[in-house]
């Protein structure tokens, strides 16, 4: 008990996750090479930086390298793996949605990564892509996906007339989600 009172284990986390920070850089550079070799290597060392996560209590942490790992996973073309990645990661930033404004970006961003994946061989995804800007938020693109799901359930004549997931169609939904109005009286754009 009296050894108790000696041990610092805010320094111990400070110090696993700045292990972690560096082993998540060294593993992103390595996936860089071109060589077959380093990224071999670097599927290895994501592997090591995740188990290395795990064993930090820190969400943003946790987020950030399974996300990592799924950039990393979805580049070389491992889609089932990328996907598996990004929802651990949907799953720290969902503790974070609860506690910061950062938190819900992140969920809208992985959402619409896992949404990506799973429709990489979609044309109308692909012209949802193409119309999206930087400036678009992921919430304006996962909202006019969601629209365009939506949507698809009407007759065919009446989507055909609209022009449904053409890029005009994409450009129109991302338009109408700049945004949302809130609960509050002076309905202030969100962001």
């Amino acid at each position: 008990m009296a050894g108790q009172g000696a041990l610092d284990f805010e320094g111990i986390s400070a110090e696993a996750a700045l292990m972690v920070e560096r082993a998540l850089k060294a593993a992103w550079a390595l996936g860089q090479g071109a060589d077959p070799h380093s990224k071999a290597a670097a599927a290895t060392a994501f592997t090591e930086v995740e188990r290395l996560a795990l064993a930090c209590a820190e969400p943003k942490l946790h987020m950030r390298v399974f996300e990592t790992s799924g950039d990393f996973h979805f580049n070389q073309g491992a889609c089932g793996i990328a996907e598996k990645m990004y929802d651990k990661a949907l799953e720290s930033a969902r503790l974070l949605e609860v506690t910061s404004d950062e938190g819900i970006a992140d969920v809208e961003r992985l959402h619409f990564k896992i949404t990506k994946i799973r429709n990489a061989q979609d044309p109308y995804f692909k012209n949802l892509e193409r119309v999206a800007q930087r400036s678009h938020s992921y919430e304006q693109r996962n909202i006019a996906w969601a629209n365009y799901q939506k949507d698809r359930g009407n007759s065919a004549e009446l989507l055909a007339a609209r022009g449904l997931g053409s890029e005009e169609y994409f450009r129109t939904c991302l338009g109408a989600a700049k945004w949302t109005p809130s609960d509050d009286e002076d309905e202030e754009p969100r962001w």
